[in-house]
C-alpha cells in the first residue's frame, strides 16, 4: 500500500470544523500524535485570519503550517513566508467601487490586522469579528491601503451579480472567489491556497504526490487540484467535487478525522491508505 501523506492541508469552515464551529479535540489529539510519529506536517488552509486559525490549536501553532487569508499570508510556524499585498493603488480602486454600493459590507485584511469602516453595521461587525479577531473600526481606509491583501464582502442577495461585476471590472487586479455562505473574497491573482501550499512544500522538500488536501469551497479548488490525495467534503458544490479525487464524509461527521484515522491509526482500516470514496461526477 502507498505510504500515508507527508503533508495534510485542511480547510476549516465547512471542512474541519463542525457547524458549531468546533471539532472533536480529543479525537484530533490522538490523530495528530500519530501524524507526528509518522513525520507528517499539518497545514491549516483557510480564508480566515491567522490569529483566528491559530487560536483553534493552542500550543501547536508554532509547529503547524498556515495558509491564511486564502494564501495571502503564509507561515511555517512563527516564520512568515509570504505577505501577498494588493498594492495601494489597486486597493484605492476597490474601495471606491465598494463605496458606490452601500448595500455591500466588507472587511479589509492586512498584515497589521483587519479593518472595517466606522459606518459598518454592528450586526456585520459582530459576525465578521469571529473570523477576524484582530479587527478595528476606522474612519478611513486610506492610511492602510499599502498593507492590504484581501477584501471580504457580504453580498447574499446580489451574490451572482456582484461576482460577475467584480470579475469584469477588476480583471488582472483581483480574483473574486467564494468562501461559502454567499461571501466573496477578493484576492490577488495567483495568491490562492494552492500557491501558499506550494511554498510550504518547497520549504519542506515535498512534492504533490506526498500531499493530501481537504476542502468544500471554491477557494479550495487550487489546492485540491495540486495534491495527489484530494478530498471534497460531502455536499460540496460540483466544481469542488470535480477538482478532488475522492470524497470525505461531512464536516459534522468529522469526515476529515475519519480519513486521517484510516491513514495514521485509530480506525478499523488501520494505518495504510484509506479506502476512499471516489468523487462522483458533478451533475
Amino acid at each position: 500500500m502507498p505510504p500515508p501523506p507527508r503533508l495534510v492541508a485542511v480547510d476549516m469552515d465547512g471542512t474541519f470544523l463542525r457547524s458549531d464551529r468546533d471539532y472533536d479535540r480529543e479525537r484530533f489529539a490522538r490523530v495528530y500524535a500519530a501524524m507526528r510519529r509518522a513525520g507528517t506536517r499539518l497545514v491549516i488552509a483557510s480564508g480566515n485570519q491567522y490569529e483566528q486559525l491559530a487560536g483553534y490549536f493552542p500550543g501547536l501553532a508554532d509547529e503547524l503550517g498556515f495558509v491564511a487569508d486564502n494564501g495571502a499570508y503564509v507561515l511555517d510556524g512563527p516564520h512568515v513566508l509570504e505577505v501577498g499585498r494588493l498594492g495601494a493603488d489597486n486597493c484605492a480602486r476597490i474601495v471606491a467601487a465598494l463605496d458606490a454600493h452601500p448595500d455591500i459590507e466588507f472587511v479589509a485584511s492586512g498584515s497589521q490586522g483587519a479593518y472595517v469602516l466606522d459606518t459598518t453595521s454592528e450586526e456585520f461587525f459582530e459576525k465578521i469579528s469571529f473570523y477576524f479577531p484582530r479587527i478595528a473600526r476606522v474612519p478611513d481606509l486610506r492610511p492602510h491601503l499599502g498593507e492590504l491583501f484581501k477584501f471580504s464582502l457580504d453580498a447574499p442577495t446580489t451574490f451572482d451579480e456582484v461576482m460577475a461585476t467584480l470579475a469584469r471590472d477588476f480583471a488582472g487586479v483581483v480574483v473574486p472567489v467564494t468562501s461559502g455562505h454567499k461571501n466573496i473574497d477578493l484576492i490577488a491573482p495567483g495568491a490562492h491556497k494552492g500557491r501558499g501550499l506550494e511554498m510550504l512544500m518547497r520549504r519542506w522538500g515535498l512534492d504533490p504526490s506526498q500531499c493530501a488536501a481537504f476542502g468544500d469551497g471554491g477557494n479550495d479548488v487550487e489546492m485540491l487540484q495540486l495534491c495527489a490525495h484530494s478530498y471534497a467534503m460531502a455536499g460540496s458544490p460540483a466544481p469542488v467535487r470535480a477538482a478532488a479525487r475522492h470524497e470525505a464524509g461531512s464536516n459534522d461527521d468529522s469526515g476529515v478525522l475519519r480519513v486521517l484515522e484510516q491513514w495514521f491509526g485509530g480506525a478499523a482500516a488501520g494505518p495504510g491508505c484509506p479506502q476512499a470514496t471516489p468523487t462522483p461526477s458533478p451533475a
